[in-house]
């Protein structure tokens, strides 16, 4: 390599020492003696013009050329000062050609100057002892342990994936700009186990809660709204919590006689026909079922799920249980499993209701209690008194809508409760009442507001036309006797129009 440098030297010095001598002139000066000689012929001539034309040309360009040269060389020995130059060949042809961690065909000449820099510049590559990543990885599992076991699983995965992303980007970024070489390996690995192990743990929980909501609720709630409350847990609060809701009694008149008749096995048998029919109809419109005690049922609309319709839910389910007790009496005839008509009383009410899981740590009912729930009882009974069927608050019967035939009654008070309450007794959807029963409902109005206004005489004339139209109506019945009282006997001059009820 020195024997050529130096001939490349000499070479360059000769090149140099024959441009700036007197080779052209002396080229020049031959050429024109020969012009000048005698007898030259004028093809002669001419030739020997075109080779002085190509001596100036050639040396004219050589210079320019050398002077190119002079300065590249120049600038390189200023440029490359004390470096090395490596030599190699690049050809697609030769065979020395490599693989890198970011070319699939690399020139291994490159890889020689790759070393040459590492060791002119000093900055070696460095790996981290492999006991601190694992510490770190460790530690760092520890934490996102912690971290995600109170998120949720959508939560969760980003979370560990994330995690993930920011050691590979500290150990790149690392490695770039320092030359410290992170395993990161081992502590992704630490990491990952963690994140799947807390998340099959997740899981295991998850499948255990949502085993627990639907034992503990699927036999008093519907399969939509068990469903609901698996995915949202959250709408469900363990303990009390004070909730506007509506409540449903029911009770079947007269079962004690019936229970009295039937063998133990025949009465078990028409009693979860009639509770499994009637559960249904409130399980279907979203209802929880509270209890059961003996034949009658407790059950609520809008809890542990919000429901704004709750009121109508309830009494929908009254009068859709009237309906369904015409068909089980039917059946029970036919099957003969009851030697009585199964008539059932329903009470229901609108109001602010504790509602929770109560009880035991080892016994819980998820149950409702309250004033709002006492009067729902209360009206269950009342029917007795009024000869209906299904009675209901005011409050209920206002949030109910507009799909509901009813008819008006007196303003009570109930035994146990302060405030009076005006009653009204649920007849049938308005799409499926009878022309009937809406004449019957708008002339019995006619009568109470007569009664109302303390005209005994007509109110007793016009409750006696309803009965003409339904002989056997409870109200019609109850007020038109009351009317004959208060003929013979009226109320005090500043009485308030409300009843104490003295009995359940």
């Amino acid at each position: 390599m020195q024997d050529y440098a130096a001939t490349r030297v000499r070479f360059f010095n000769n090149v140099a020492a024959f441009l700036n001598g007197d080779a052209e002139k002396k080229i020049l000066g031959d050429i024109d003696t020969a012009l000048a000689a005698p007898g030259l012929s004028l093809s002669q001539k001419r030739d020997y013009e075109e080779t002085r034309t190509d001596a100036v040309k050639i040396f004219g360009d050589t210079a320019a050329i050398f002077k190119q040269i002079q300065e590249l060389r120049a600038s390189l020995k200023k440029e490359l000062a004390g470096s090395f130059c490596i030599i190699g060949d690049t050809a697609t042809s030769t065979t020395d050609i490599g693989v890198n961690p970011f070319q699939s065909r690399y020139m291994n000449v490159g890889t020689h100057a790759a070393v040459v820099n590492t060791i002119l510049s000093g900055q070696f590559l460095r790996e981290l002892p492999w006991i601190f990543p694992l510490v770190a990885g460790a530690l760092l599992a520890f934490l996102l342990a912690f971290v995600i076991r109170s998120l949720r699983p959508a939560q969760a995965l980003i979370t560990g994936f994330a995690t993930v992303l920011i050691m590979l980007a500290v150990s790149i970024l690392s490695f770039t700009t320092t030359g410290l070489f992170i395993p990161v390996f081992g502590p992704i690995l630490i990491v990952l186990t963690t994140f799947i192990g807390v998340a099959m743990l997740q899981f295991l929980t998850a499948e255990q809660e949502k085993s627990f909501y639907r034992t503990a609720f699927g036999h008093y709630l519907s399969a939509d709204v068990i469903d609901e409350l698996v995915n949202n847990p959250d709408k469900l609060k363990l303990g009390g919590e004070k909730k506007t809701i509506s409540a449903i009694f029911t009770d079947v008149q007269g079962f004690s006689s019936i229970s009295e008749v039937l063998d133990p096995g025949d009465l078990v048998k028409l009693l979860n026909i009639y509770l499994t029919t009637m559960s249904d109809l409130v399980l279907d419109l979203s209802g929880t079922i509270d209890k059961y005690e003996g034949d009658a049922i407790i059950a609520f609309f809008g809890a542990p799920l919000d429901l704004a319709d709750h009121a109508q839910r309830a009494c929908l389910a009254g009068v859709r249980m009237k309906r369904a007790e015409k068909e089980l009496n039917v059946r029970f005839r036919e099957e003969k499993l009851s030697p009585h008509p199964l008539l059932t009383r329903i009470g229901i009410n609108t109001g602010e209701m504790i509602v929770g899981n109560m009880g035991t740590l080892k016994k819980m009912d998820y149950t409702i209690m309250g004033n709002a729930v006492n009067l729902a009882s209360r009206l269950e009974g009342v029917n007795k008194q009024y000869g209906t069927w299904v009675l209901t608050s005011e409050a209920s019967y206002k949030m109910s809508g507009d799909l509901l035939l009813a008819r008006r009654l007196d303003k009570v008070r109930v035994v146990g409760i302060s405030n009076p309450v005006r009653l009204y007794e649920l007849i049938e959807e308005k799409s499926l009442a009878t022309p009937g029963q809406i004449q019957m409902v708008e002339a019995f109005h006619t009568g109470l507001e007569s009664f109302e206004a303390k005209d005994w005489a007509k109110a007793e004339t016009l409750f006696q036309e309803v009965l003409r139209l339904a002989p056997n109506d409870g109200p019609s019945q109850f007020f038109s006797r009351r009317c004959a009282e208060f003929k013979k006997k009226p109320p005090v001059e500043n009485w308030d129009g409300v009843f104490n009820l003295t009995t359940k």
